[in-house]
C-alpha cells in the first residue's frame, strides 16, 4: 500500500502538530494508541487473499479497526487503500509504518477508525508456512473442478462471488484447496477427496486464522462444509472450538458492524454482509446441535439482514432466497434458545405462568407460520430440476419447530389441559419429517447439502420422536411412536447407504434403542436390529412391554432425547 503524506508541522517537542483540530485529535490518539496496536497485531500476517511466494513478504499492509471509545481493535481488509487516497486528510493520519483513518465518528456517532501496519511489522507468512503445489495437485482437473464448485455447491450455499474468480488461478491457496475439495465428489474423473489438498488446509488454516483476512473466514465457513471421511460424531473433530475461532476473526475484521454507511464498493459491502450472516447461521445451529452457548449476542451485531442485492445477479433466484431464508430462520432460531435452552432461561420458563407459557408459545408459532408463508412454498420443490438444493432449509424449519415444542412440552405438566394439543402439534411436524425422508428424490440427493448443520437435524428429529415415545401414556399412542420410529430408522438406514447426511442419525437412534433395551447390543459386525432394525428382523414392542420400559428408564430417558 502507498500511504499518503498528510500535512503536519513539526512542534517544539518533537511531536507532530496537524493544523486541524479533528486530525490533531486522530494523530495524537494514534502517536499514543501505536504502540499497543502494533502489539495486539503483530502477529499478523497477509493471509488467504496473499498470491505471492513466499519470499515476497513486504510491501503489504494489515488493517486494524478501532472503536476508540470501547477500546476494542478490530482487523481489517484491503480496501483501506482507497479510501485514504479518496479522503480529506483531516480524516487521516500516517507514517510510514502506521496509519489511521476514521470512517465514522460524526454527529454524536461512535468513533470507528481504520489502522494500517505494515505486513514486515507481522511476521507475515512465516518460514513453515505450508508451500504445497495445490495446482499441480488437482491438475488437469482445476477447471473442472472449480465450475462443478459454482454449479452444485455454490448454488445452495452461495457464500462466495464468482466473479472474483475469473482470472488465473494461484497455488497455495487455501481457498480454492477447500473449493476443489468440496467439488471432487460432484466432479467426474476425479477422487473424492485430494487428501494432499486436506493435509494442506489443516496445515495453513492454524496460521492463517492469527492474520484473518475476509478470504480467511470465508475458507475457514467453507472448511466447516467438508465432506466427512470417517464417520463421527458429533460430526465433526473440534467443530466447535472451530466456530469459536472464525467468531473471533469475524469480531477481529468488524464483520459484526453494520457497512451500509461506509464508503465500500457494493462487492466489498455484500461480502461482508454475506460473510457474517453465514457465520451467524453456522454458530446458531451448531450451538442448537452440539449443546453448547452460542458465541454470538445479538446485542454486539448490527449488520441488517441479507437481501437479493447482495448476491451477485446471477444468484439472485433459488440460491439467494435459500441463504435469504436460511437468515431469517436462524434469527427465529437464535430467539428459541434466548428463551428456552440457556442454562437462566430454563430456570425461568420453570417458574413461568401457564397462561404466559401459551402466550410465548403462540407467539413463536406465528412467526414460524409467517416464515413459511414467505419462504416455504418457494422452497419446496425448488432448484434448477436437475438438483434441488432446498432441502437443508427445509429440514431447518421442521427443526425450528421440534425445538419449540420439545422446549415446551418439558415445561409443561403433562396433566395440563394444553399438553395434548401441543403433544399433536409435534406429531404433525415430526410426521412431516418422515415424509420428507420418504420422498428425498435423485435431484436433492445429488444437490449438496449444508454441513453439518442438517446431519444433527436428521438426529434431532429421530430423537425427539423417542421423548414422544417415552412420555406416551396410552396405548394407542405407544404403537404410533414404536411403529414411527421404526418406520425412520428403515429410512435413515436405507438413505445412509448413499447419502451421508442421514449417517449421524442412523447411529444416534440405533444407540438410543439400545441403551433404553429396545435393540439388544449388536454382536460382532451384526446390525442393530429391533424397532427399525430393518431387513424384516425388527421386533415391534408390544403395549405392555413398552409400558415396562418406558417406566424403568425414569427421569434419564427424558434427559436422552
Amino acid at each position: 500500500m502507498v500511504n499518503k503524506k498528510i500535512d503536519v508541522t513539526p512542534a517544539a517537542n518533537a511531536k507532530y502538530a496537524v493544523r486541524a483540530t479533528p486530525t490533531r485529535r486522530i494523530a495524537l490518539c494514534a502517536e499514543r494508541g501505536a504502540r499497543r496496536a502494533n502489539t495486539c497485531s503483530r502477529r499478523t500476517s497477509g493471509g488467504i487473499g496473499n498470491r505471492r511466494q513466499l519470499g515476497d513478504r513486504g510491501g503489504r499492509r494489515r488493517v486494524v479497526v478501532v472503536v476508540l471509545r470501547r477500546r476494542v481493535l478490530f482487523r481489517r481488509d484491503l480496501w483501506l487503500k482507497r479510501e485514504m487516497e479518496g479522503r480529506r486528510m483531516e480524516s487521516g493520519f500516517a507514517t510510514s509504518d502506521w496509519a489511521i483513518l476514521r470512517i465514522k465518528g460524526d454527529n454524536g456517532e461512535v468513533p470507528l477508525h481504520f489502522t494500517v501496519v505494515p505486513d514486515s511489522h507481522l511476521d507475515a507468512r512465516p518460514d513453515y508456512y505450508p508451500t504445497t503445489d495445490t495446482e499441480a495437485i488437482v491438475k488437469p482437473h482445476g477447471e473442472d473442478l472449480l465450475r462443478t464448485y459454482f454449479e452444485v455447491i455454490h448454488v445452495s450455499y452461495p457464500l462466495l462471488d464468482p466473479l472474483r474468480f475469473g482470472a488465473e488461478p494461484s497455488t497455495g491457496d487455501p481457498l480454492l484447496a477447500i473449493m476443489y475439495n468440496l467439488a471432487a465428489p460432484f466432479c467426474q474423473d476425479t477422487p473424492p477427496v485430494f487428501a494432499l489438498l486436506s493435509d494442506f488446509v489443516h496445515q495453513a488454516l492454524p496460521i492463517e486464522k492469527r492474520h484473518p483476512r475476509l478470504e480467511t473466514i470465508e475458507a475457514a465457513l467453507l472448511h466447516l462444509q467438508r465432506h466427512t471421511i470417517i464417520h463421527r460424531s458429533p460430526t465433526l473433530p473440534g467443530l466447535w472450538s472451530d466456530i469459536g475461532t472464525i467468531v473471533g476473526m469475524a469480531h477481529d475484521l468488524g464483520l459484526n458492524l453494520d457497512p451500509t454507511t461506509w464508503s465500500l464498493s457494493p462487492s466489498d459491502l455484500n461480502r461482508r454482509v454475506r460473510i457474517w450472516w453465514a457465520l451467524y447461521i453456522q454458530d446458531k445451529w451448531s450451538a442448537l446441535g452440539l449443546g453448547r452457548p452460542s458465541y454470538l449476542s445479538d446485542d454486539h451485531c448490527s449488520v441488517p439482514l441479507p437481501t437479493v442485492s447482495n448476491f451477485s445477479p446471477t444468484d439472485a433466484g433459488q440460491p439467494a432466497l435459500q441463504f435469504i431464508a436460511m437468515a431469517h430462520l436462524t434469527v427465529i432460531l437464535s430467539d428459541l434458545l434466548n428463551t428456552f435452552y440457556t442454562l437462566k432461561s430454563m430456570e425461568r420458563v420453570k417458574n413461568l405462568p401457564i397462561s404466559m407459557l401459551y402466550g410465548i408459545l403462540d407467539e413463536f408459532q406465528a412467526r414460524l407460520d409467517a416464515w413459511n408463508e414467505e419462504y416455504g412454498w418457494k422452497l419446496e420443490g425448488g432448484g434448477n430440476g436437475l438438483l434441488d438444493s432446498s432441502g437443508s432449509v427445509v429440514l431447518a424449519y421442521y427443526t425450528a419447530e421440534i425445538v419449540l415444542y420439545r422446549a415446551v412440552l418439558r415445561a409443561l405438566p403433562m396433566s395440563e389441559e394444553g399438553y395434548e394439543a401441543v403433544r399433536a402439534r409435534a406429531r404433525d411436524t415430526l410426521g412431516r419429517v418422515v415424509g420428507f425422508v420418504e420422498k428425498l428424490n435423485v435431484s436433492r440427493l445429488r444437490a449438496f447439502w449444508w454441513s453439518p448443520m442438517t446431519r444433527i437435524n436428521f438426529a434431532l428429529a429421530g430423537t425427539f420422536m423417542f421423548f414422544q415415545l417415552l412420555t406416551s401414556i396410552t396405548t394407542s399412542d405407544i404403537e404410533f411412536w414404536s411403529e414411527t420410529i421404526a418406520h425412520y430408522r428403515s429410512l435413515l438406514r436405507l438413505q445412509s447407504l448413499s447419502f451421508d447426511m442421514t449417517k449421524l442419525a442412523c447411529t444416534r437412534m440405533d444407540l438410543l434403542a439400545q441403551g433404553m433395551g429396545v435393540d439388544p447390543p449388536c454382536s460382532g459386525g451384526e446390525e442393530g436390529r429391533g424397532v427399525g432394525g430393518g431387513g424384516g428382523g425388527g421386533v415391534v414392542l408390544t403395549p405392555g412391554s413398552a409400558e415396562e420400559w418406558i417406566a424403568r428408564q425414569g427421569h434419564e430417558g427424558m434427559l436422552l432425547c
